[in-house]
């Protein structure tokens, strides 16, 4: 349960197998990320080299293959997705402290705080989820780059010393 990231050499003598909660990742020497959620009923697959394969509990003879550059978002569904491009330069913002926002709308941004820094920012009104913001963090605290975010945007930005809220007129 949880978020992790591996980097597993190839050893042809012994599987190396990741098991969460429904599902089992079978790698053969990659690094790939899983994030299992508690409470969540999804699995996100996402591989940065190699290949794993995914598959059911109890049906190991249905798998998928997910390779470098691609992710597979997983619910509790009797079907297997097909993997995707992953588009998420922010998965692994966590473990390197980079992130990176393309004219990303403010809820993201603070989707992608919270996960980076295990935060619990709020937005406080609807204007402000309108703002957008194009930026590069690269090993920043949370509080420096919330006070990027309050000058670039003229947010107001309170804390109650677990909680930041973000406040403001709003963008348009």
């Amino acid at each position: 349960t949880g978020d992790a990231y591996f980097n597993v050499s190839h050893d042809a003598d012994r599987h190396f197998i990741v098991e969460s909660e429904n599902y089992c990742i079978e790698v053969l020497g990659t690094s790939f990320y899983v994030d299992a959620g508690a409470g969540k009923n999804k699995l996100s697959v996402i591989v940065s080299t190699g290949k794993v394969s995914v598959y059911k509990k109890d049906s190991p003879d249905k798998k998928i293959m997910i390779s470098a550059g691609e992710r597979a978002d997983i619910s509790s569904s009797d079907t297997l997705p097909a993997p995707v491009n992953n588009n998420d330069s922010n998965f692994l913002s966590w473990k390197t402290s980079i992130i990176e926002f393309n004219d990303t709308p403010l809820p993201e941004v603070i989707r992608i705080l919270n996960k980076t820094y295990a935060a619990d920012i709020r937005l406080k009104g609807s204007g402000v989820e309108n703002c957008r913001i194009t930026a590069v963090f690269e090993k920043k605290s949370l509080d420096a780059v919330l006070s990027i975010l309050k000058s670039t945007l003229d947010l107001q930005v309170e804390s109650d010393g677990k909680t930041f809220t973000l406040s403001g007129d709003g963008c348009r």
